[in-house]
């Protein structure tokens, strides 16, 4: 098929013929569709960790919050700007100690509060958003992202969605538990705290993700996963691990501390270079600033997600899913991440020759294959995750644990509860290796094969 009407014609392949009717957000569903068998057994409660650093519980429960982050990082950057003045007066020692010692009381208050321990590995980390404040959060990233796309967004009583709640609703019942708890049976008396699932149909972003209690799936990750239960439970068993981690409330307090840290360092080279005048001042900040968007973005967020692999997989092995087969959809996601790749640099060494040969290709196609490939592996294979392959061997390392655990849920508690997906015949063919997603990649890699 050519390419420009392969491109033209993707939205014919995309999940099902319900999916593109457009319809507007709907509420989500009020009653479970998972079935629980009726069991009550004793188990304990799930643990809350002590502050690492003993507080009083109210004046924790006041100075855990993201205003405190402010309240510090202002005082400190004005201390520091009035620092070098007061210095200069012979007068001025006191208020100079006075001045210089508040960004190191503050920074000692930001350690002291933020410490937390995250919950299922008991990590260490910093955390300066209170419940409510990452739900606000939550609500208005959520509403930023889902607003311009709700056409796009399927109902809530769509088979697809039906589907996806299915499997997020047997994971949510493990996950109110620590996964380095033995497993457990589960009754009627532990209900799940809900999720709610949306799924947008756009055909061409290859992505998920969680958000607090909200799940955003893509239809082209669905396609991805051969509309296979197990398969789309280790994408949505590792969504859901970033959640239940707070991996959002401590990537936002991790960034805040080295803001502060920042603030400082600015103050700091403030006092030498304040006489150098603006330019080097500015230089100064756009250094600092860019090392904090790298370590706060990627550096920091790699080890997030490598705990969110170790968290999704116990998880989908407590709630009966097969843990081997993550193997094989990282190792598919390997194979994708790989071909793109492979794929820009072959495009950039094409445009090289032909801007040396004189030639330019059309300019609408190339636009739209930039557009599409950046679609395709600045979501899922984002500078923040790890490479596949070294999630790979990461997942091997936990998988005998993994496998004992899916092995004592099938013995406690069967297998789980599914969504019967009937299709129709143009629903079924949407969902084989004639998909759009696997017809683009058999398009740009047609010597090899997916499977």
């Amino acid at each position: 098929m050519p390419l420009p009407r392969l491109l033209l014609s993707r939205q014919r392949f995309t999940t099902c013929r319900q999916c593109l009717y457009r319809p507007s957000l709907l509420p989500p569903p009020t009653t479970s569709i998972s079935s629980i068998t009726p069991i009550r057994t004793f188990h304990a409660s799930r643990s809350h960790p002590s502050p690492i650093i003993p507080l009083p519980a109210i004046l924790l429960g006041l100075l855990k919050s993201g205003k405190l982050v402010s309240f510090v990082s202002l005082s400190s950057k004005t201390s520091l700007t009035l620092l070098p003045h007061t210095f200069r007066r012979d007068k001025g020692k006191l208020v100079g100690k006075i001045l210089a010692g508040i960004p190191i009381a503050g920074l000692t208050l930001l350690v002291a509060v933020g410490l937390d321990q995250a919950p299922n590995t008991s990590r260490l980390r910093f955390v300066y958003l209170s419940e409510q404040e990452e739900e606000e959060e939550v609500e208005k990233a959520i509403k930023e992202l889902m607003d311009p796309m709700s056409a796009l967004v399927a109902a809530q009583d769509t088979v697809a969605v039906k589907w996806l709640q299915t499997i997020v609703n047997n994971l949510a019942v493990v996950a109110q538990d620590d996964v380095r708890e033995p497993v457990r049976c589960y009754g009627n008396d532990d209900p799940p705290k809900p999720y709610n699932v949306n799924l947008i149909c756009d055909g061409n972003t290859l992505n998920a993700m969680c958000a607090g209690r909200h799940i955003l799936v893509y239809d082209l990750m669905m396609q991805a996963m051969d509309y296979n239960e197990t398969r789309m439970a280790v994408i949505l068993s590792h969504e859901m691990a970033h959640s239940v981690q707070r991996h959002f409330v401590e990537t936002h307090g991790f960034a805040s501390l080295l803001l502060m840290l920042g603030d400082i360092t600015r103050g700091v080279f403030w006092m030498v270079t304040e006489s150098f005048g603006p330019y080097v001042n500015q230089k100064i900040n756009e250094a600092i600033t860019g090392f904090i968007a790298l370590e706060s973005q990627n550096t920091y967020n790699r080890p997030l997600e490598r705990e969110a692999d170790l968290v999704g997989l116990k998880l989908m092995a407590k709630a009966g899913y097969d843990p081997r087969v993550a193997v094989d959809v990282w190792t598919t996601m390997a194979e994708i991440e790989e071909r793109i790749k492979e794929y820009q640099e072959k495009e950039q060494q094409d445009l090289k020759q032909e801007d040396q040969g004189g030639k330019v290709g059309d300019p609408q196609t190339v636009v739209s294959v930039a557009q599409m490939m950046e679609s395709l592996i600045s979501m899922w294979f984002g500078s923040s995750h790890p490479p596949s392959r070294e999630r790979i061997d990461y997942m091997r390392d936990h998988m005998t644990e993994a496998v004992a655990l899916y092995e004592e849920a099938l013995r406690l508690n069967g297998p789980p509860s599914n969504y019967e997906w009937v299709q129709d015949d143009s629903a079924a063919t949407s969902g084989s290796h004639t998909s759009y997603f696997w017809g683009l990649l058999y398009y740009f890699f047609p010597l090899n094969t997916i499977e």
